[in-house]
């Protein structure tokens, strides 16, 4: 499977645009989320269980007619998507708008350790979506919903009927709300959300 950097460019104004089916599903697990650390934008390969993982998400996606598959540029989505573009014949792309958030100093931490801090567990925290890390060296859920919107937004532009798209837990819960107005909850890890007439 081949691997590219998304690069955009300016679509100019034009007939109304068809509308497309997006299929998002989370990375699958890593020794992290195995530990109940939460890994952000920690750089980490897939467990062995989330590579014995794979076959299972590549057979439920094989009978989609899927144009287009974007991963995250994080190793854990990457390898992810690498096997489902390789069964479709697809060439990946990435783009570094829909890596994980940065959790700042909380980075590589269990997942209840910002209960002295904000009262919540990560999970308890991203599942309210608003948060803001930049007093511990990451970033806001105001800066991860813009770089997520601005993602969508520009997907739009592609000429596809169906694209696949490979995140993390933090993204796609931004991703659904931006696409339906509602919040979602933990998304397991491979869990399948898919969306039509996007």
């Amino acid at each position: 499977c081949l691997l590219s950097r998304v690069s955009w460019v300016q679509v100019p104004p034009g007939p109304p645009r068809n509308y497309m089916k997006l299929t998002i599903i989370r990375h699958a697990t890593t020794k992290a989320n195995q530990k109940r650390l939460f890994n952000g934008q920690y750089d980490e390969d897939l467990s062995e269980q989330g590579f014995q993982d794979l076959p299972k998400i590549v057979a439920k996606l094989h009978n989609l007619d899927i144009d287009v598959i974007i991963s995250s540029t994080l190793k854990r989505a990457i390898q992810s998507a690498t096997p489902i573009c390789t069964d479709h014949n697809i060439t990946l792309q990435t783009d570094p708008r829909i890596i994980e958030l940065n959790a700042g100093s909380f980075t590589m931490q269990p997942t209840d350790s910002l209960k002295d801090t904000f009262g919540l567990t990560m999970p308890e925290l991203l599942d309210t979506y608003q948060y803001d890390f930049t007093d511990f060296g990451g970033e806001s859920s105001a800066a991860v919903k813009k770089r997520v919107a601005d993602f969508l937004e520009d997907i739009k532009t592609i000429e596809a009927n169906h694209i696949l798209i490979v995140t993390h837990g933090g993204i796609v819960r931004w991703l659904h709300y931006l696409i339906t107005g509602e919040k979602m909850g933990f998304s397991e890890n491979l869990a399948v959300h898919e969306y039509d007439d996007v």
